[in-house]
């Protein structure tokens, strides 16, 4: 009977139970090289070829594609990543909870996406805030830019997206903060090339855009008004009268989930760091780079408005957090909590910018575009 019950333990200690293999299987997926991630779990590098072998065989599954050098992950394996990584920071939070002093209180750690469009003194100001007067058992950690289908993934337990992500049941969606920005160049470049007058004379320049998985591209450029379309490059006036459901599908047709196409004019897309790059260095103009971002170089001077009337379509800042996260009473409460406050602090920032170059902000809000 002894027998019988050690075979039975022997057959359940599989490659697949051993919490070290996905961890190889994880470094080797950030690193792209076996040598790299061997090194990273502390194994040898035949230990880790074989472990790797051993995984593929009882899943019955391809996990390295050896055909290349450095090995590299299968798109098979590829998909595993998030739910590994969520697999390995569960054990160890498991491992942290279990093993903490006895009435000691129970630490929360909340990851938290932030686009690489804001900025970031504002944020950590605020979670350094709520854990220092509001928490002291929660902890958190900052990544950037993922997007809601890194928080059903389980890369992070809450996304700060600059989009509304739409009727996703397994999301719950907080809707917290509208805004916008200016288009923006540095004096230098305005010199050089001539400072638009009119959204038509963006034809002869060099236009930055941000871009990134389900960011919303800007399509148009509004005044208080009319709507420049970048497309055709033509304008529309706006009615005074307009309905709900036109006003819904004006907003709709000015952002996209596509490129531009327009042959005639020049544009760049990129992420926040690559644009602002690009109009620092006097290369072009950017036309949606947060203002919280670009702050510091517009105190200086190193940038200035560009038809600062002209704006592209206005964010939905928005925080998502998984359904099931619901019940996460912690994480719920910081959610409600940043909701609140960056909703009255970010507006401020924005407001303050726009009033500084004779804009609108509130009667801009109350258009809604």
């Amino acid at each position: 009977m002894l027998g019988n019950s050690q075979d039975h333990w022997k057959r359940l200690v599989n490659p697949s139970d051993n919490l070290n293999i996905w961890k190889l299987v994880l470094a080797l997926g950030r690193t792209g090289n076996l040598t790299k991630a061997a090194i990273h779990v502390d194994m040898e590098l035949s230990a880790a070829s074989r472990v790797i072998v051993s995984l593929e065989d009882e899943l019955g599954a391809t996990l390295i594609d050896r055909r290349t050098k450095p090995y590299k992950l299968t798109p098979v394996a590829k998909s595993l990543l998030p739910r590994v990584e969520q697999m390995l920071t569960l054990h160890k939070s498991i491992l942290s909870d279990a093993t903490r002093d006895e009435g000691a209180p129970l630490r929360t750690m909340i990851r938290i996406s932030v686009p690489n469009n804001i900025a970031r003194k504002p944020i950590l100001e605020h979670l350094v805030h709520y854990r220092t007067h509001v928490d002291p058992t929660v902890e958190f950690e900052m990544i950037s830019d993922l997007t809601h289908a890194d928080v059903l993934s389980g890369r992070a337990d809450i996304a700060f997206l600059p989009y509304f992500p739409g009727d996703v049941p397994e999301l719950f969606c907080d809707p917290f903060l509208p805004g916008t920005t200016f288009m923006l160049a540095s004096p230098a470049y305005l010199e050089k090339y001539g400072t638009p007058r009119e959204p038509e004379d963006l034809i002869a320049h060099q236009l930055y855009f941000r871009s990134g998985t389900y960011y919303p591209y800007t399509r148009c450029l509004f005044s208080d008004r009319e709507v420049f379309d970048l497309e055709t490059m033509t304008r529309t006036t706006i009615p005074e009268n307009i309905s709900g459901n036109e006003l819904r599908t004006l907003k709709t047709n000015a952002i996209s989930n596509g490129r531009l196409s327009n042959p005639y004019l020049n544009v760049f897309y990129g992420d926040s760091l690559a644009c602002l790059q690009g109009i620092l260095d006097g290369s072009g103009i950017s036309v949606d780079l947060a203002l919280g971002f670009t702050s510091e170089y517009l105190q200086s001077g190193a940038l200035v408005p560009v038809l600062p009337n002209w704006h592209r379509p206005l964010w939905i800042n928005t925080l998502v957090v998984h359904e099931k996260n619901r019940e996460n009473e912690p994480l719920m409460r910081f959610l409600h909590w940043f909701s609140k406050v960056e909703a009255k602090h970010g507006r401020k920032r924005w407001f303050e910018w726009f009033q500084r170059f004779d804009q609108d902000p509130e009667g801009l809000l109350k258009r809604g575009y």
